[in-house]
């Protein structure tokens, strides 16, 4: 039986999607299972996860952007579509990923939904004239927590690994600081297990294979406290791994794309930091 929190937290799901698909209506911008028929079959939670391309069409770096949303659900337009838009503009193709949420997020799931997403790239990189040597992994609050993660775990596991990493107020431990309902869902029967919040913990976990990070907080975030980037930052100047880390003094949480507060421009910061990761890969 549904809690009340969660009745609500799928019917802001399924109208999140209405404005998504009425946004893109007319565009090149098909909304794709993710899964095969036979994949989904294996385990039927994969149904939920969607992908939808914002490709150029031409050479190009490509990004794989997760909205936030708490692991509940998934905030498709400030965290995913205008997103999507603004790195067109400047030069990026973009995949936006629907990752499992709910019950159904729990780890592993949502960082293996990560994983096939960018598999789906390389595999259709070709396709889409898409630059596989340039893609980053970028998202925000829940969603920043999934592309740390993952960017924290991929060399482990044998996944493709990102060039580098763009994370909006991400959730980046899940000891303290957190956000328990990103928590609630992400560890699911584990979630007051202490061992399992450590190794799902970012600033616990990431090591020397994690590629470089971009990250951003408004200082006023009450949701996702900016101590989570500050921490990631940290960590990974400890473990000799590049790091921009910026606040904003206001805005609080869920900003996006930063129109008329404090963090405007940000995404412009983010651009110049990608454009440098591709400048180092080519000396």
């Amino acid at each position: 039986m549904f809690s009340k929190q969660r009745r609500m937290e799928v019917r802001f799901q399924k109208w999140a999607e209405r404005q998504l698909l009425d946004r893109c209506r007319g565009g090149d911008h098909p909304f794709l299972p993710l899964y095969t028929p036979a994949q989904i079959a294996s385990q039927r939670s994969r149904a939920q996860v969607h992908i939808m391309p914002f490709f150029l069409n031409e050479p190009s770096p490509v990004v794989l952007c997760c909205p936030g949303g708490a692991y509940a659900g998934l905030s498709w337009i400030n965290e995913g579509y205008d997103i999507a838009k603004a790195l067109n503009v400047r030069g990026f193709s973009v995949l936006l990923l629907g990752y499992r949420t709910g019950k159904a997020a729990e780890n592993p799931n949502a960082p293996s939904d990560a994983a096939a997403a960018m598999q789906w790239l390389q595999a259709h990189a070709a396709q889409y004239a898409l630059d596989m040597d340039r893609c980053f992994v970028c998202g925000f609050s829940a969603g920043g927590h999934l592309a740390a993660y993952y960017a924290a775990t991929a060399a482990k596991n044998g996944w493709p690994v990102p060039k580098g990493v763009i994370l909006g107020y991400p959730v980046i431990s899940m000891e303290t600081d957190t956000h328990a309902r990103s928590r609630h869902f992400f560890l699911g029967k584990a979630e007051r297990d202490v061992a399992a919040q450590k190794a799902a913990s970012v600033e616990q976990i990431a090591d020397e294979t994690m590629p470089p990070v971009f990250t951003f907080h408004c200082e006023d975030d009450t949701g996702v406290p900016p101590s989570n980037s500050l921490r990631l930052a940290a960590r990974l100047k400890d473990v000799g791994v590049d790091c921009v880390c910026k606040l904003y003094p206001t805005g609080g949480h869920g900003v996006g794309i930063g129109t008329n507060s404090s963090a405007d421009g940000w995404i412009d910061e983010a651009v110049r930091f990608m454009r440098a990761q591709e400048g180092r890969m080519a000396r």
